[in-house]
């Protein structure tokens, strides 16, 4: 993966998206995990 990103330098739009992707994947899930507690929570109150 880093081997990727850093081979990927050369051609930088392809190696900025592939960090931005690896980078944001596992930020937006942590920022849903509480949202999805909640509802499955909520769900199960009723």
């Amino acid at each position: 993966m880093l081997g990727d990103l850093l081979a990927g330098t050369r051609s930088s739009g392809q190696a900025v998206n592939a960090f931005a992707t690896a980078f944001w994947l596992p930020v937006v899930a942590v920022a849903l995990l509480p949202a999805t507690n909640t509802a499955s929570e909520a769900s199960r109150a009723h």
